[in-house]
């Protein structure tokens, strides 16, 4: 489990706006298994102070922190005052949310690192998911990346069986092996080929290896002979291949 602290100010007049988004925002949260508690206080300074307390799985914090800026656009608009709203209450709540979770990310996998242990299942470093951000201007890595925390996100959501999620994810480490190893894009090499000149060429283990072919195994059976596929397996394959990318990662 992880908690932060996320922290704001708005105009006094604006007040009733930011409890009310902050009520949608706990919704939201509440809805991923997230406890999410605040409370708000007039300053002598004419602002409103709004703060704020997050605690749950960091998976499911940094998949939040990943949806809420589309959250955040859609009540904006729906509200009737979408500027508005989205200087004096949205923008300050964004700033404090994404130091808020970059600061809970960096401290677990800080101490995870110090003794030698994993981090949670599903979660991502700060590093990586700032590599994947829809503003940045990705390069072909960065999109493998990006496909990998597109499976972790549809996954955690339902929005993905368990059979999607394993080929998004084998798709994914496949386009980053390729990024790595600087493959045009019109290269024809398979996936067992790009593994083998991926550990010639040091990026991976022949552990690591080892891991992968077996996780491209499930997905070919699962695209091409209709198989079916465990949770538990999916979350393995997830989860390993998070790890694996985000430590092999420049």
């Amino acid at each position: 489990m992880a908690e932060y602290d996320l922290e704001f100010n708005t105009p006094l007049r604006y007040r009733e706006d930011a409890q009310q988004w902050m009520n949608y925002f706990q919704r939201l949260a509440q809805n991923l298994g997230l406890e999410v508690h605040y409370r708000t206080r007039a300053t002598e300074q004419g602002q409103t102070e709004v703060y704020t307390t997050i605690n749950g799985p960091l998976p499911a914090i940094q998949y939040l922190d990943r949806r809420i800026a589309r959250e955040a656009a859609r009540y904006a608009m729906a509200s009737g005052k979408p500027k508005t709203l989205q200087k004096h209450v949205l923008a300050p709540f964004m700033e404090g949310q994404r130091q808020g979770v970059q600061n809970i990310t960096n401290l677990v996998f800080d101490v995870s690192n110090h003794l030698g242990a994993e981090p949670a299942k599903l979660s991502i470093s700060t590093d990586l998911s700032q590599r994947a951000a829809p503003t940045k201007s990705r390069t072909r890595v960065d999109k493998g990346i990006k496909t990998i925390i597109r499976a972790i996100d549809g996954w955690i959501t339902g929005d993905l069986s368990d059979e999607n999620a394993v080929i998004l994810c084998d798709q994914g480490v496949e386009d980053w092996l390729k990024s790595r190893l600087k493959l045009p894009a019109s290269s024809r090499d398979g996936f067992h080929t790009v593994v083998d000149k991926a550990v010639d060429k040091g990026i991976i283990n022949r552990m690591e290896a080892y891991r992968l072919r077996r996780f491209h195994k499930t997905r070919n059976r699962v695209q091409h002979r209709g198989g079916r596929v465990r949770p538990k397996t999916v979350f393995s394959m997830l989860s390993y291949c998070s790890r694996l990318i985000d430590q092999k990662t420049p």
